[in-house]
């Protein structure tokens, strides 16, 4: 364990030192805002996301991305490399790598969507969305490892299918229902949904 987290930690700083290497020239580099559209915008950049639970299930996921076309956070093409550690009901690190299109854009300025989708070399796996751009609607899809001794040793994916709209919007409070399905090999079709409301 400990060698996996010397490796992880030299990871982390190489991912950091390319990010802010890709940067520093970009920085410096004066470009015309007319002629803006008519190159390539690429970028580099690393991610680092981490979680856990009361049962003491860890994941980290470092993620180097590579866009050779950057637009702005809601527009862009590129592909990620991801090296993830799975830990689950706190026992050893099960290590997979995946690479991914990582994709994202707009429609007629009112739909933002994006996607990621890709491989371990195993199944297909990822996300995508579309929604409002005042966030008031979304649909999403998910698919991803079950987090759990047997989905991390055994190779079990679950599809998590999703949708959120705002049902009334006021001046002060907002009412959002959200509806989700799931299901994966290891447990049935499960379907739940809420309505929350938020005040401002």
């Amino acid at each position: 364990m400990g060698n996996q987290m010397n490796r992880f930690v030299r990871s982390c700083a190489l991912a950091c030192f390319i990010a802010f290497a890709a940067a520093a020239p970009a920085e410096a580099q004066s470009i015309d805002r007319s002629h803006r559209g008519d190159l390539l915008q690429p970028a580099l950049g690393a991610e680092l996301w981490m979680s856990s639970d009361s049962e003491k299930t860890g994941v980290v996921k470092l993620t180097g991305r590579a866009l050779w076309s950057f637009e702005g956070p809601a527009n862009y093409q590129g592909f990620d490399v991801e090296r993830a550690w799975f830990s689950p009901e706190g026992q050893r690190a099960r290590e997979q790598t995946r690479a991914y299109l990582d994709v994202a854009g707009a429609v007629a300025g009112i739909w933002n969507w994006s996607a990621k989708v890709g491989t371990n070399g195993s199944t297909v796996l990822g996300s995508a969305s579309i929604r409002a751009s005042d966030w008031s609607k979304e649909l999403f899809v998910e698919r991803e490892i079950v987090e759990t001794p047997r989905g991390v040793d055994e190779g079990i994916y679950y599809t998590l299918v999703g949708a959120s709209a705002d049902l009334v919007s006021g001046s002060r409070d907002t009412l959002t229902g959200w509806a989700v399905c799931r299901s994966s090999p290891a447990e049935t079709l499960g379907c739940s949904s809420a309505e929350r409301t938020s005040m401002y």
